[in-house]
């Protein structure tokens, strides 16, 4: 059921939420920001998360460009303007809630790996695709593409060594909380 037209009633839910969707929504998020406000009963809770940072998107987004080249679409690309607190504020409001009736912070996420390179292929073979799926010169620079991954990570500052030698990776994320 597509997020920008929800079949559900109006005032259905006592709470809706909505995890790391809207930043992967075109440019038109209003009709989904407008589902969530319409579903939540008077007084319900709406919770909505969106990245603030991720250690792994400009190094998978470099190693798609230094793969595949500016031309071929990245299915995983994320807009940075979703980064910001402003833009998760922006959503609410635009849905239906009251300025007065929101309210976001952040969390820190932590991811621990005992490897980073099999951790970064993961995250390559998870979020790497193009847009049109994957492709067979895709296998012939596998490894180009998760050593530029590895090479950004470590120089970021999302990334740490624990003393268990195992890798640390942070990520922050925003958390909005609205009333309706």
């Amino acid at each position: 059921m597509p997020t920008q037209s929800l079949t559900f009633p109006d005032n259905y839910f006592t709470h809706s939420f909505t995890n790391f969707f809207i930043t992967h929504l075109d440019e038109s998020h209003e009709p989904a920001a407008q589902q969530v406000y319409r579903t939540l009963k008077p007084g319900g809770t709406a919770i909505v998360s969106t990245w603030a940072t991720m250690a792994h998107g400009e190094p998978i987004e470099r190693a798609h460009l230094e793969t595949r080249g500016p031309d071929v679409g990245f299915l995983m690309a994320m807009p940075t303007h979703w980064y910001g607190k402003d833009a998760l504020r922006n959503f609410y409001i635009v849905g239906g809630f009251k300025e007065e009736n929101i309210s976001i912070t952040t969390c820190d996420v932590c991811i621990e790996a005992m490897d980073l390179r099999h951790l970064m292929s993961a995250t390559w073979s998870f979020l790497g695709a193009r847009s049109d799926g994957w492709d067979p010169e895709d296998e012939e620079n596998w490894d180009k593409a998760v050593d530029i991954l590895i090479k950004d990570i470590e120089a970021g500052p999302y990334y740490s060594k624990l003393p268990s030698g195992n890798i640390a990776l942070r990520m922050v994320a925003n958390v909005g909380l609205a009333t309706k």
